[in-house]
């Protein structure tokens, strides 16, 4: 149950008949100084944004068609780095520090599934990789980015939209060598992992056509390896079948069978 106080009196209230009405009248950091959070949208309904500041039983229900909120929060993520440069952290500490505690830098920390760190473009500094969701114009936007440090600073220098909010595992690997690093995504299902393999070009995120890599089996399951990918799928009750993928300059092609018998 929330509760709410209306005109000094407490009520409370289930999130999930919170009645929205047009609210405005808020400075332009209100929300990034307030927890955000929503109740998700049924058959019934639309998704439901409402905000509260920390320790507060204040609820402001949001219910804007401009409604616009980004998760991360990149003046107080350099404010930070700024601070950790002056106690002598290198760069890449800089990074490491702020990956550790990003869910600090967002209102609300579900809004980002996941974020790792590496070496995307192989030119020795860390770059920090991110699936987050913001709110665009009142509608959930989904994106995979890559935040770099150019001159002391944070800053966003590749990003494209994924179609989930999802994707909670990131692997970044250099499986088709011979150029940068590749980002696979892949969503929470444990049976037919929806999964996007992104090359990095030019700073720019480029979703790749897995079925045009060769990388056509069930896959019922996956997993990545450094060096190859497992693609399989359950024949029978405890009888799976499927194969590695390696790369071969220009595509991937089965390298050698998988075969699990466990009956």
């Amino acid at each position: 149950m929330i509760q709410k106080l209306t005109h000094g009196k407490v009520s409370y209230r289930n999130p999930a008949f919170i009645s929205p009405f047009k609210c405005g009248g808020f400075p332009p950091d209100f929300l990034n100084a307030s927890i955000l959070g929503w109740v998700p949208k049924t058959y019934k309904t639309t998704d439901y944004f409402f905000s509260m500041k920390k320790g507060s039983t204040d609820i402001h229900e949001l219910f804007d068609k401009n409604l616009n909120y980004n998760t991360l929060n990149l003046d107080k993520m350099n404010q930070f780095a700024a601070e950790r440069f002056k106690e002598g952290m290198s760069p890449d500490e800089v990074v490491e520090t702020v990956h550790g505690q990003i869910n600090t830098f967002t209102s609300n920390p579900k809004t980002i599934q996941q974020a790792v760190i590496a070496d995307i473009d192989m030119d020795g500094r860390t770059e920090m990789v991110i699936t987050y969701t913001n709110i665009e114009n009142s509608t959930w936007q989904h994106y995979l980015s890559v935040f770099a440090l150019e001159n002391n600073q944070f800053i966003e220098i590749a990003k494209s939209k994924t179609p989930d909010a999802n994707f909670i595992t990131i692997d970044v690997l250099d499986i088709m060598t011979g150029g940068n690093k590749e980002i696979i995504i892949m969503d929470d299902h444990y049976e037919y992992p929806a999964f996007s393999i992104f090359t990095y070009e030019n700073q720019h995120l480029v979703e790749q056509d897995t079925n045009k890599l060769g990388l056509n089996g069930i896959n019922q399951f996956v997993s990545f390896g450094a060096d190859r990918i497992l693609i399989y799928h359950r024949v029978t009750d405890g009888f799976f079948s499927g194969s590695y993928y390696i790369w071969d300059g220009t595509q991937f092609v089965g390298s050698e069978d998988y075969l699990y018998d466990g009956r």
